[in-house]
Formats: structure tokens, sequence, C-alpha cells
């Protein structure tokens, strides 16, 4: 009950208490509530009525009515009965009076969408993936509740949006329900306190709560890694490449604190990361060497995941520095070529090939066992740092050839040996040469082949048959014996040979199948005693009384039939059988020289066959020649044997003439076959002997068969003749004239002019066969053209009858002129005739021909093809010498036309071309004349001529002067026309209008191409923006020439836009742009508006480095101009640009320009050393080990980067050096970067300038010291000590060895000689350990300490080879493993390493000796005697250890005396590695070994660094010797 229903009743009540003169009320006994049901929106209100009612339904007034709500949630009620709907629900409103009451039911429905609520707020997600729970947004009504009837869009953006992150997903969801589920969204970058918004329209709005984006997972695609440079130099650390890896997730957020591993690709590399998690940005990095050239792929993991991009760092080889064998020579057959090819590689000091070198190598051999030949190029020129050997050969067997690689300047290499093997057998021979011998006895020594490849090595596992036959057999002799024999080991002997003819210069040839035989050297088989006589000369055939040549010749022969040279008997010859009954003369008995008896003289007088003659001699058989004859003499005259008869002229002579050869006797020499010639002696009638002659005689005879004399005549004779006989001659005989047969010309035809007639007149004979006249009888003679070079015609009389055996024919002509015409005369039955050629040439030209006619041609257009004129001369023949001038005209001329082009043209040849004609009109049946001075002209055929093609276009409208930038009116129109200039109304081309004449450089906009119509093109847009004085346009339409128009003026126009005149230039931070930017008041056109004064504002508009611009206030224009003078800019940048502005006039923007750094600013400048502590070191220096990274970051007084400055680095102190190089030019970012070392220990201050100032703040570097060697060094039968001298050279520090210093005995001469000319020249900077060789050559290693001297005596300089240094920090101890010191702990060297050890707590502790306690090796085993020493050093908190003797390298976790890991142990280093020959074999394998190059057995040296506290540790290979590598560092105790 309210208040004021409450003081209501009190006043009912009073005024019933106190009482009145009214009876008393009704009671109320209803109460009416209308209206009874109400619906009823949230938020709205309706108002309810109750009227209480007395017992017969009378209202009642003045009565108290209390309201009240079953729901006030829903719906609430006042005093009034006002009722508010609240939220969606039923509620009964009830209304009471005196007890009595009556309802109303409100239904109460969610009132109108009002305003939107987060009801799922975002939470924190990975970026990228969606936010879940879904985040929902729900439409409330304007009391809060929700709207579930609404149906529209609701749409979620980003609020808050820290890092610029977008929103992906579905962002506009339709309500359902009055909800709106968003289930996909995500947003892809990661920050912390983004908000989401959400709208509708219509509706207000609401941000949901900060929630956050973290990084998702590592993504492979998204994260990188990059190396740079791309490319360095093969180093021990000198040469870096940068790595920077990014992590990011799939989004690419960047991702920090991931782990990070590098890995890459190849040998050699030496890989550092300067942490192993990315930082806050996600970023780590670290840096690549390598002394492995190559491509190294780098990549990396993150986090376990493996990022797919790589980068790729190329390590160029270092500088050229020795070769090596690439591919060894290989056994190979002798001459043949060694394969595979020999290549020698031009390597850097790692080993690495350099490809870029093209040195000339050359090889030769070394070992040279058989003193063979190396052939083949020798010397090759690199290609690709390869030089490749490929046709070398050795041609003599033997094992252990070696070939040595020179080069200049570069340390050479030795190959391995190989073997050159006897090749395949190849040719035979004689290793044993016959001797002279005996015919029939046997050849001694025996004969002896050897079988050999090309190149004459003996091939001793062939076993061929070998065959003996002779080469060379002066006498014919026979080869007894042996034959063949099949080889042995090579050699096939012949031991039973004998030939049975004597002779000088017997040579014997070996043969085998497949092999090149041999000849013997020649030798001689001499005759025994003579026993016969033989004709070895017999008698021969010759010509009574003539000498028997060649002289007959009897020999002497012994019982082989040998020549016995030693006889000299009387040797007679006589006739043995007389054939012819002749007597022999001559000299018929001679004394026999050598054994032969010769007889020249001999002959005999008669003929006869069958003769034979006989050889006697006291003692000796007699002999008897062959059979032979005496003939008859030689050929000496001729004879005619058949007389020449009477003939008629030019018949054959029958019978046939025939001439006989006769010896000196008179006989026919029917062996003669010598050519016989006839020739007229006698010649009546100067005739012609004709036939066959001259004729070789057939048994003595040559006979003249076809025999003719042509011309007739009465006593011709002939006579015979042949090379050196006696000629004959016949008896006389006639030639009379036959019948006719043949014509002939005899007066020929003469050169004459076309249609004359020819000159003498042509004559033609009647002959016979002989070309005699025949005048008897009468024969009609036809002359006709032969040859017709000129397609001539024959005229005039051309058939004419014969008198007294001549037809003549007076009046023939050829009418066209030609060269080389001849005639033909033919009558029946006799052989025709041809004359000899004549010409017809042309006569004087005396008229004109239209050669080629005019054709039919369009308006204009030249006629074609050309119109020829020819001259000619009466009948018609080109007179080719005319040069008269040919003149055309119209003849006909239908239509007016205009003959164009050139009318008159002088011959040429006798031919006038007019290749330019055209007629302008159109028109049908023109026709041409042509005429010329004193010749009778031409007229042409008819021609047309039509209206031609589209051809040209000319200004219809030409351009009028207008403002720039206005359009040209009126109208710019370009007419098509003909090449006659006749407008082509049915043209549509395309028309294409341009600026020809340009004063201004203007440009033509507005439509500048249009299509034809009715043949004229229209331009009504065209415009030119710069103002200038001469303007002309050209019109062009594809195939048609152009038109160029009347010249125009464009002038200025009204002030419309702005433009940069002088754009800004680069210029230095601070300082003013100059020259002064100039901006430009332009008119439409873009032309400078003289009169304008406007005020103009530049402003920046592009800003890349966020800077600030001085001196911009705004400027009036003058002469059109707005002068910018003092303008800068205080940050420096790339791209900036300004922007002009004046009122309503077209803004401009510059060009872009930069901003440099101005200058150096020393204070703002830094200098920074990434490493404070670093070991000594020259070369190969690595970062943060051997080097520190330095870095200077140059900037400007305003803080901009010094991009570009020079930077020169210098240290304090000696040996010191930068790389790679000292000075530099910062880069984009003000950087300069160089990695310190210095070979010289102690505190360096490290000082820079940049641009030549000073750098005010240093860094600082303390150099520590290093300690470098290896044990088992010098042996004069290695190049291994010189290859770890020479790696010695490159390390500075303190060198040690670790004993057995020069091999074999550690004599006085081995040191001289081994030991002096490699390690020895550290000599002056090595603490030296004696080992066990030492004690070889003396038992007390006596040339050790001479050697040493000093250097190996201990503080008091007691020389016991045990002694101790400092050296930096450190306290380094040398002992003693190999003298009797060590057998008993207690002895001099024990006790002196206590007191030594004595007060050294604060210092670390090092030691050196010979033998090892611990070891894998089998050669030599630990040293359990050196225990002592060693519990010793590790009482006394001692670090490390190092020993040799064991020729290895191997490193132990730290240890105690009996071998049991424990940090506070001694970590022994066992570096046997000096150059001595590597122990192979392991035989035990402790645990604690770390690192060993088992299985890369490498010769080298371990470099130490001790630092204040620390060590670190590099076992690093020799060039050439191996490629195992060991790193590492250690803390001291």
């Amino acid at each position: 009950m309210t208040r004021w229903q409450r003081s209501r009743l009190w006043a009912t009540i009073l005024v019933v208490a106190c009482g009145s003169d009214v009876g008393p009320p009704a009671p109320v006994a209803s109460v009416t509530v209308t209206p009874a049901v109400t619906p009823l929106s949230a938020g709205a209100t309706v108002q309810l009525t109750a009227v209480p009612k007395d017992a017969n339904g009378t209202p009642l007034s003045g009565r108290i009515v209390i309201w009240s709500s079953s729901a006030p949630a829903v719906a609430s009620v006042d005093g009034s009965g006002l009722v508010s709907g609240k939220s969606p629900g039923a509620a009964r409103i009830t209304a009471s009076s005196e007890g009595k009451s009556g309802s109303a039911d409100v239904n109460v429905s969610p009132g109108p969408a009002n305003r939107l609520v987060f009801t799922v707020q975002p939470t924190t997600t990975g970026a990228g993936s969606p936010i879940t729970p879904a985040v929902q947004v729900s439409v409330r009504d304007a009391l809060g509740n929700a709207a579930t009837g609404f149906t529209g869009n609701v749409t979620i953006g980003i609020g808050a949006n820290p890092v610029g992150g977008t929103l992906a997903g579905t962002k506009t969801v339709a309500a359902v329900a009055g909800v709106a589920d968003f289930g996909d969204l995500s947003i892809d970058k990661a920050s912390t306190g983004y908000t989401l918004s959400a709208a509708s329209p219509g509706l207000s709005g609401t941000t949901s709560s900060a929630f956050t984006i973290i990084t998702g997972g590592i993504s492979p695609g998204q994260s990188s890694i990059t190396a740079l440079p791309a490319t360095i130099t093969a180093s021990g650390g000198g040469s870096l490449a940068t790595i920077t890896v990014t992590a990011r997730d799939d989004q690419g957020n960047r991702v920090a604190g991931a782990s990070v591993v590098f890995v890459a690709t190849g040998s050699g590399n030496t890989l550092t990361q300067s942490s192993g998690t990315t930082d806050a940005a996600g970023m780590a990095t670290g840096t690549l060497s390598s002394t492995g050239a190559g491509a190294k792929i780098l990549s990396v993991t993150i986090a376990g995941v493996v990022v797919t991009q790589t980068d790729t760092v190329t390590v160029t080889p270092a500088a050229v520095a020795a070769l090596a064998f690439a591919v060894q020579p290989s056994d190979a057959v002798a001459g043949s070529t060694i394969a595979p090819v020999v290549e020698v590689e031009i390597q850097d000091a790692f080993g690495n090939r350099v490809t870029s070198a093209t040195h000339s190598v050359t090889v030769a051999i070394l070992a040279n066992p058989s003193g063979g030949t190396l052939s083949g190029t020798k010397t090759v020129s690199a290609v690709s740092g390869v030089a490749a050997f490929s046709l070398l050969s050795i041609e003599l067997a033997g094992t252990g050839y070696t070939l040595a690689a020179s080069a200049t300047g570069i340390t050479g290499a030795t190959s391995n040996d190989f073997s050159i093997t006897p090749g395949t057998a190849s040719r035979l021979v004689f290793f044993a040469e016959p001797s002279n011998v005996v015919a029939g006895a046997t050849i001694t020594p025996a004969v002896q082949i050897e079988i050999q490849d090309a190149f004459g090595n003996r091939v001793p596992t062939a076993t061929t048959s070998i065959t003996l036959a002779f080469a060379a057999n002066p006498s014919g002799g026979t080869l007894s014996g042996s034959k063949s024999r099949a080889a042995v080991a090579g050699v096939a002997t012949f031991d039973n040979l004998s030939i049975d003819t004597a002779g000088v210069g017997y040579r014997l040839r070996g043969t085998a199948t497949g092999l090149t035989p041999d000849t013997s050297a020649a030798f001689s088989v001499v005759a025994g005693a003579a026993t016969q006589l033989v004709f070895t000369r017999q008698p021969s055939s010759t010509a009574a009384t003539v000498a028997i040549t060649p002289g007959v010749q009897v020999t002497a022969r012994d019982g082989l039939g040998n020549t016995a040279v030693g006889f000299s008997g009387s040797v007679t010859v006589a006739i043995g059988t007389n054939g012819g009954g002749g007597a022999l003369s001559g000299i018929a008995t001679v004394a026999a020289v050598s054994g032969v008896a010769v007889f020249s003289t001999l002959s005999i007088d008669g003929a006869g066959t069958g003769y034979t003659l006989t050889a006697t001699v006291t003692g000796l058989a007699g002999a008897t020649s062959t059979p032979f004859n005496i003939t008859v003499g030689a050929a000496a005259g001729l004879s005619f044997l058949v007389q020449p008869p009477n003939a008629s002229g030019g018949g054959t002579l029958s019978p046939a003439v025939q001439v006989e050869i006769l010896d000196a006797g008179g006989n026919r020499v029917t062996s003669a076959s010598t050519s016989v010639s006839l020739t007229l002696t006698s010649n009546p009638s100067r005739g012609t002997l004709s036939g066959t002659n001259p004729m070789a005689a057939v048994n003595g005879v040559a006979t003249f068969a076809n025999l003719s004399i042509d011309s007739a005549g009465v006593g011709y004779t002939l006579v015979a003749s042949a090379t050196g006989l006696t000629g004959a001659t016949s008896a006389g005989f006639d030639i009379s004239v036959g019948s006719a047969a043949k014509l002939a010309f005899v007066v020929q035809p003469s050169n004459t002019s076309g249609g004359a007639a020819i000159a003498p007149a042509v004559q033609v004979e009647v002959q016979d066969a002989g070309g005699n006249r025949v005048s008897i009888g009468t024969y009609s003679v036809v002359l006709g053209i032969a040859s017709n070079p000129g397609s001539g015609t024959l005229s005039g009389t051309t058939q004419v009858s014969s008198t007294g055996g001549r037809a003549t024919f007076a009046d023939v002509s050829i009418n066209n002129a030609g060269a080389g015409y001849t005639l033909s005369a033919s009558s029946s039955g006799l052989s025709a005739a041809t004359s000899s050629s004549f010409d017809i040439i042309v006569g004087t030209a005396t008229r004109l021909a239209f050669l080629a006619q005019p054709t039919s041609t369009t308006g204009g257009v030249p006629i074609g093809p050309a119109v020829t004129v020819e001259i000619q001369d009466a009948g018609g023949n080109r007179v080719t010498d005319a040069t008269n001038g040919v003149t055309i005209g119209i003849g006909t001329n239908p239509n007016s036309g205009t003959l164009s082009g050139t009318t008159t043209v002088a011959a040429a040849s006798g031919l006038a071309t007019f290749s330019t004609l055209t007629i302008d009109s159109d028109g049908t049946g023109y026709a041409f004349t042509a005429s010329a001075a004193g010749l009778v002209g031409a007229a042409s055929t008819a021609f047309n001529v039509i209206v031609g093609p589209p051809a040209q276009l000319a200004f219809r409208i030409h351009p009028t002067t207008t403002a720039g930038g206005a359009i040209i009116t009126p109208a710019i129109q370009v007419e098509v026309r003909d090449a006659g200039g006749n407008h082509v109304v049915g043209a549509a081309n395309t028309v294409t209008v341009g600026i020809t004449s340009n004063p201004n450089d203007g440009t033509l906009s507005g439509t500048k191409s249009a299509a034809a119509v009715a043949g004229v093109a229209t331009f009504g847009t065209l415009h030119i923006d710069s103002a200038g004085i001469g303007y002309r346009l050209g019109a062009t339409a594809l195939g048609l020439s152009g038109a160029t128009s009347n010249a125009f003026n464009i002038t200025v126009g009204v002030p419309a836009r702005l433009g940069f005149h002088v754009h800004p230039s680069s210029t230095a931070a601070g300082a003013s742009i100059t020259p002064p930017v100039e901006v430009e008041i332009q008119d439409a056109g873009g032309n400078r508006v003289t009169t304008a004064t406007n005020s103009v504002t530049v402003a920046l508009a592009a800003n890349p480095g966020t800077s600030t611009l001085s001196g911009s206030s705004p400027k009036s224009g003058v002469g059109g101009v707005a002068t910018f003078a003092n303008l800068s800019l205080n940050k420096t940048g790339t791209g900036y640009t300004l922007r002009a502005t004046s009122g309503s006039l077209v803004p401009d923007t510059s060009a872009g320009f930069n901003v440099t750094p101005d200058g150096v600013d020393a204070g703002l400048s830094s200098l920074a050393a990434a490493t404070d502590t670093i070991g000594q070191c020259a070369y190969s220096c690595v970062p943060g080990i051997h080097a520190s990274t330095v870095t200077v970051t140059v900037k400007d007084q305003f803080g901009n980067p010094g991009s570009g400055s020079p930077v020169v680095l210098s240290a304090s102190g000696t040996g010191n050096a930068f790389s790679p190089s000292a000075s530099g030019n910062a880069d984009a970012s003000g950087v300069f970067t160089a990695a310190f070392n210095s070979a010289v220990t102690g505190a360096k201050t490290i000082s820079a300038t940049a641009g030549g100032a000073a750098i005010t703040q240093t860094a600082a570097a303390v150099v520590m010291p290093v300690l470098v060697g290896a044990g088992d060094i010098a042996d004069c039968n290695s190049i291994r000590d010189d290859a770890t001298a020479n790696l010695l050279d490159s390390i500075p520090g303190v060198v040690f060895t670790a004993g057995d210093n020069a091999y074999p005995n550690g004599r006085t001469q081995d040191y001289a000689d081994c030991y002096d000319p490699t390690w020895g020249r550290h000599k002056s900077r090595t603490r030296p350990v004696v080992g066990n060789h030492e004690y070889d050559s003396s038992g007390t290693a006596a040339p050790y300490f001479a050697y040493f001297g000093a250097a190996v005596a201990d503080s008091l300089g007691n020389g016991f080879g045990y002694y101790s240094f400092d050296l930096g920090t450190w306290h380094v101890v040398v002992l003693n493993s190999d003298s009797g010191s060590t057998s008993g702990a207690g002895a001099g060297q024990l006790s002196w390493l206590q007191s030594d050890l004595v007060g050294r707590t604060n210092q670390c502790v090092l030691a050196i000796w010979h033998r090892a306690l611990f070891t894998s090796g089998a050669s030599n085993g630990g040293a359990p005697r050196i225990r002592r020493l060693w519990a010793v050093l590790e009482d006394a908190g001692a670090e490390v250890i190092i020993n040799g003797h064991d020729h290895l390298y191997e490193r132990f976790a730290p240890q105690d005396s009996l071998g049991n890991a424990t940090p506070a142990g001694i970590r022994e280093f066992i570096a046997g590695t000096g150059g001595g020959a590597l122990h192979t074999s392991y035989v035990t394998h402790p645990t604690l070994v770390e690192a060993s190059d088992e299985g890369n057995f490498t010769w080298g040296v371990l470099r130490l660094i001790l630092y204040a506290n620390s060590y670190h540790w590099e076992f690093l290979p020799a060039q050439s010797q191996g490629t195992y590598s060991d790193v590492g560092s250690g803390t001291c105790h």
C-alpha cells in the first residue's frame, strides 16, 4: 500500500469515526477491471480501470482501490492502475477494494529490439584459429530483454586493434530468435588488448571485453632462414655468412622463445648460434664458415618443426695453394693411354678445388723404374680447377712408376705408385741373329726370336708358335731344320737350322699369326769345293754372225750346286748340236774368275734351229747348254708388193695398194709390224690423198684398203716410207672426173642489211665425190635458210638451174636482222651444202612502233606495265643504237584528261620506256601518240581510265587558333581522295590526326581517330595543351597518302592547375633544398599563366622518414611561378614527395627525392665489440673464439643513420687485423662491421673514425694466449711434417711438442735433417717434450737437450726434460715420461712436480708429456707408470693433460687417475699427429673417449686458447693430410 493510499484510508476512517448525517455507504460487492485481457510489450504501459460496484452492480465512487501484480518482474502496476511491461510473460493485475477484487490478464511480449550485447565473450585464441567458444551476440530490447523475434543481420568487427589484425570468418550473421552466433571468427595478428564490436542497423552497438590473440605453432612455410652474404670464401672462420632465422606462425606472427637448430649440408662447416632460442622479435642469428667449398644448403628446425625454406651459401675456394691428384694414374699397358684420365686438381689450403684456377699444370715421371718416356700432352691448362691429361702413356713396362705434378707458385703433388705391363703381343724381334755358315751346316749359335708388344717389351706370357722362312734368299737356298717353334717365356729358339745354297745377304723372316714379322740381319752361306760345271747363262737365239748376247756363262759348283768361288781353272766351250751347219767364232776358252767363266764374243754364221754348246774342264763333270736358234736379220727396206691402180676422183684405189718390209738380203721380215706411210710424190692436179694412212705391217706387209685421190689428173705416183727403213716409189697412175655427187658453195653469202640483196651473188657448184666440178648436165638447185637467228624470211629467186656445173642466185635477201645466218643448198640426188655464217644487220631508224601498249588504269595511277615505244628501221627491226627522244601525248582524249609523268624519254637500245604516265580524269577510249623528230610516228591502241580507290587525304576544314586545352572549333574535317585528287564519296577509311609541327611540345587530346562518312572524317573534340605558334596537324590513314594542315596557334588560357617547374632535389638532413623548388601556375593545358599571382602552399605528401618540412610558408606567384627558397627536412628517407595546393586550382605532387644524413655526429655514433675475450689468431679466425665482431653505428646530428659513411677501424698494440677489412662504408642502416683478431696477446682498445671524425665511444678486447702443437713429428721420409709445420706458420702462440720430435732415433742428424727444416723454424717459440725416440740414439736424449738447450731446462737450469712455465694466467708443466725418473714416484721429477704445484690453487694448470695413461691405440697402449704423475696433478686441480706416443688424435672426458669419470678430473688429449706414420689399429675403446679420428685418420695440430678460467680447443687438420677436426671448450675447476 502506497503512502497515498494509506493517507486516503486514514481520511476515510476519520470521517466514519467522527460520524455524519449520511447513512452508511453501500459496501463494495465486486470490482470490475477493464480491459480484462491486455497484450503489452516490455517497456510499454497500459492504463487499467477498476470500478468498485455494490451488490446491484452499481459503480461506487470514492472507494479506495489497491492494485497488485502477480508477476511484478513481468508487469508492474502503480497505484493508479498504470501497468508497465517488464519482461516477457503473463501477469494478473488485481485491483482490490474493501476486500473485493477484480483482475485483468496482461500478456507481456518483448519490446522492440533496441541494443546488442555480447552474451559469449571472445576468449584468448591462437592467431588464425577460430575463437572458441563461438562468440555470441544477443539482441535486447530497451529493458534488456532478449528480443527473440529479431532476425536481422548482426555484424562483428574489430574494435580495439593494437597491431592492425584482420578479422576473418563470417562477420555478418542473421539472428535466430534474437541471437547471432559467430562460430568461425579468427584474427591473424597476435597481440593483447583486442576487442570486438557488434553492430546492426537501428540498434545500439556494443563492444566485447578485451581478449588476447596468441601466436600459433611454428609455420614451416611462413618461417624463414636467410644467410648473407650469399658467397663466402673457404676458411677456418675468417669468412663468415650471417644466418638470420625468423620464426612465424601460420599467420606470419613472429614467435619468441622457440628453440632453433641450424643445419648445413656439406663438410667442413662451422655453425655458431648467438642463442638457442628466438628473441622477442622471433629471430635468432648465427654464423657459418666452412673449409669445404661448395653450395651449403642451410636449413633450420624451429621448435621441432622443419622450416620449408632453405637458403644457400656458396663457399668459394680460398687462394690457390697446392696440387693434388684427383684421379690417380692407374696401371696401364705399355704404350696405351692411362685410363681413367689422370686428373690433377688445383686446391686451396683446405683441399677444395679452386674452380676458377686455370694454371698450367705439368706432369712428369718421378719414379722411373724402366727408363720409360711419358708421352701425350704433359702440360695442360686447368679447366674449372682441374687439369685433365687424357692421352698419357708410357712405353716401357715396369713396376713402381710415379708421376709428379707441378705448377708455377703452387705446391706440387706426387701420384700413387702404378705399373706399366707389357702390351698385347704385337711383333717379333730377332733376339739371337743367324751367323755366317757353310752350306748344309747347322747355324750356331741357335737363332732366337722374342715376342714383344708394340713398344719393344718382351711378352713373357706369350707361347705363340713362330715360323722361320727366308726373307732374302740371294741364291735360292733351301732352309732345313725345325722352322716352327713355340715360344717359351716369350722366346722361340731354333737350334737345328741349315741352308744348302751359298750366298751373301741371306735374311730370315720370323712370322706368327697376328704378330708383325721381323727380318734378321744379313748373313752369308759359303760353298764347298768345286765338282761340276753348269751353264749359268745359256746361249740365246741370235741372228747369224751376230755375237751371242748376253755372253754365255759357265760356273763351277760344289756338290750342293753352290758356286765354287775359289775355282779358277780354264773352261772350254764348243758347238754340241749343229742345227744349221754353222761355225763357232770368238774366244772359246776362258779362265774362271771366282768360279765363273764368261764367253762374250761367241757367234755362229749359219741360220738354223736346235743349236747347243758344251763346256769342259779337266777333273770336273762337263755341261751341255739348252738349245738355241740362229735367225734371219733385221728389217732394212720397203717395196711395193701391189702397185696403185687408175681410179676416178674420190673413188677407192682397187685393188688395195700393198708395201712389203724386207731385211738387208731382200727377205720379207714376217715378224715386222712397222708402221708404213704413203705420200703423193708426183701430183699433177694438186690432189689430196685420203684413206687410212699410215698402216702397220702385218706379217711384214702393210695393206692400204681405202685410199682415194680427189682431183683428176694423169701421172700420179706414191712413195712408201717407214722409220729406219729404206723407202720405195710406186709406178705412175691416173685419176679421172666422176659422176655428180654433192653441192658446194663456191661464192659464200656476205653480210648485208635487212631486205637488201646479198651481193656478190651466191653461187653453188655441182661436184663429184672428190670435189671436182661436174660441168656436164643441168641440176636444179634450191636455196633456203639453214640457221635463222632473227627468224628472217628469204626472198628473191631461191631455185636456179646450174649452168656449166654452177647455179647463181643474184637477188636473194633476208628481212630480219640477226647474227649467224647460214644458207642451205639442195638438189635431188646430191648431198646438200651449208654456207658459212653471215649477218643481217639493222638499217637506219625510220619509224616508231608501240611495243607495250597502254592498259586501262585508274585515274592518277601510273599505267602499268610501262608503255614502251620501239625505234625501227624500214624492215621493222629495232634500231638498238638509236637514242632518239620519243614523246608521248594523248591522241584520243574522251574526258579532257591531263597526262602526267615523264612524257619525253630518250631511247635506250632502241626502246623508250614510259613508267610514270598517269591520266587524272576517267574516260573510255583514250589513246596515245608517239613522236620523234625525223621518224614516222605511231598511235597506241585504245584504253580506259576509271575512278581509283582511296589513295590520299586532304584537309577540308583546317584547324583554327584556340586556347590551350580548349576544343578546336569549327570541327576539323579530312577528305578521302583517289590518286587523282578526286573525292571518294564512298570511302569509310579510319583517319588519324596527330601533331606534325609542334613548336612547344604540345599534346593533342580528344578523339584522334575517326571513320570517314561519305568520304569525310570529322574531328570535333580535339584540343592541344601547350601554347605555341605554328602548330600543324597531319592526317594519316592506312594505305593512303597523308595530308598536313595549315599552320595555327594555341594561346594561353586562365589559371586552372599547378605544376612543379623545379622539382625538389635530394639533399642532406637539415640543409635547404637547392635549387629552390618552383611551382608553376598553369592553364588547363599546362601552360604557365605569366600574369597569375595566386598564393601557393607546399607540404609533404610522401613522408617515409616522418620528417618535418621547414620553410614551407605560402608563396605568391611571380610571373606565374611560386618559388620556395628555404625548404628543408630533418629526417633521412628515400622517396619523399611534396604536394602543391592553391585554392581551387588542381594540385600537383612532385617527383620523389631523398634526404641523406648530415655528416657524422661523433657523440651519437657508437662502437661495440661482440666478444671481449678472444684467442691469439692470425688467419681463419672464427668470431666469438679467435675474433670479435666489431660494430660501428654511424649517425648524424639528427640521429639519422650515416649510410655510406667511410669507416676506419684501428686497435692499440701490434699484431692486429680486421677482416674482411679495417675500412669500408656503412650500410643503409649506418652500420659497418668487421671481425677483429690479433696475433699478439694483451688488452686491446678498438677505436673508429667515421667520415673522418673520431667516434667518442671505444671498445675493448683482451687477446688470450694460444698453445699449439702435436707429438710424433719429423720424418725425412714423409712430407706430413712439412704439412703440419706449414699449418703452424699461420698460427701464432707458443708451440709445444709432445715427444718423438725427430725420427727415426732422435739423433743429431735427425734433428738437423728432419726436424729443423720443418718444425725447427718455430724453435724460438717452442716448448718441447722429450719422447722415447729421443732416447733411441744415446739412451740419454743428448741430441734433444743439445738442440733445444735452455728451452728444456727447469727453473734452475737443470736439463732433466721436465720444466714449467706460465702462459697468460695458466701454469704449464712439461714432464719426462721416458727416463728413469718416472719409474718411482718418489724420484726427482715427482718431487719437483709436487713442489712446482704448491701455491697454484688459483691458477689453471696444464701438463704435457709423451706417453699417455689412457689411450685406444694398439701400437703403444697406455703407460700405467704415469699414474702417479696424473694423481699429483689431479690433487693440484689440473685441467688438461696433453700426450703423444700413440699416433692418433683422441680426447677424453674429465677423469681421475683410475679412469673414473668425475667433474673434478683432468681432460686428456692425445695428439700424436705431427707427421709420423699414423696408427690405424684401435684395440681398446675406453668409455670416456669423447672424440677420435678413428676411421678418418688425420695429421694435424691441437690448438688451445687459454682464457682466465676456461679454455677452448681445436684439432686442425693439415692441408691434404686428412679432414678430421674437433672443437670444444671447458672451464677450470
